[in-house]
């Protein structure tokens, strides 16, 4: 009976040095998620002028390296920040240039803005390796 409590009891270490380690792991490696070659991310819309209700056209340039799908958040600035709905990531691995839309609402007001972009990468059970962009400044007009 003692050898199998001796047994167990290593047995439990043996276990919890593994899960000490694999949490280490989960939390100490540099995971190399995305890479974004353009910051600020450049406006394509003419004039850099973009009416309310209209799409916001902005260009991406970036090397994804691991197959994570990112939640994203987009900020309209002008001094008052205007959040959008949260929405998924689609692009896939490998390196990639990408217009990008988004709809500016009609209920902001006019004047010069530009946008802040949060990805934020689930990575493992217990990290998320999260990324901030900014785009040109661009004009919101009626």
């Amino acid at each position: 009976m003692s050898k199998i409590i001796y047994i167990f009891s290593y047995l439990t270490i043996l276990i919890a040095l593994g899960l000490m380690f694999l949490a280490g792991f989960w939390l100490l490696y540099p995971y190399k998620v995305v890479e974004f070659k353009n910051s600020p991310y450049p406006i394509m819309n003419e004039n850099k002028t973009v009416k309310k209700g209209e799409d916001l056209i902005y260009q991406v340039d970036a090397c994804k390296y691991l197959n994570a799908v990112p939640d994203l958040t987009r900020f309209f600035i002008d001094g008052i920040i205007y959040e959008t709905p949260k929405s998924v990531g689609a692009v896939e691995m490998g390196c990639h240039i990408q217009d990008i839309s988004i709809t500016v609402p009609k209920a902001i007001p006019t004047g010069v803005y530009k946008m802040k972009f949060i990805a934020r990468y689930k990575v493992n059970p217990i990290r998320v390796i999260e990324y901030v962009n900014y785009s040109q400044s661009f004009m919101v007009i009626n």
